[in-house]
């Protein structure tokens, strides 16, 4: 059975393509042919899909647009057209914060 647009209560950022493509392989089902209204303002491109039992709102930040502006305003957008979402994950590579002890490849970090 395919799932309403109340259903839709993660949404996934992904700053770059590379990031999208690795987002979309962990979703179990992906629904291609759902569309739902949303407002004119929303540019956002989204990937509607499944993990586990969870019903996630995919989108990539355009080409050339990076940092916590785009980012957030990305966020903005989809939470306009999917009012039911929860919470939104950022998910990526090539973020760090070194201290110290430093950042090492396969360390996870969280803000």
């Amino acid at each position: 059975m395919l799932p309403s647009h109340g259903n839709f209560a993660v949404g996934w950022i992904a700053a770059i393509h590379k990031e999208y493509v690795a987002a979309r392989q962990v979703l179990d089902e992906v629904y291609e042919d759902l569309e739902f209204p949303r407002p004119a303002e929303d540019l956002n491109s989204y990937t509607l899909g499944r993990m586990e039992r969870h019903y996630v709102v995919i989108a990539c930040l355009p080409s050339g647009s990076y940092g916590a502006q785009a980012a957030a305003e990305a966020v903005e957008r989809m939470k306009s057209s999917f009012p039911m979402i929860r919470f939104v994950l950022m998910v990526g590579v090539a973020g760090g914060a070194p201290t110290q002890a430093d950042v090492r490849l396969g360390d996870v970090v969280g803000t």
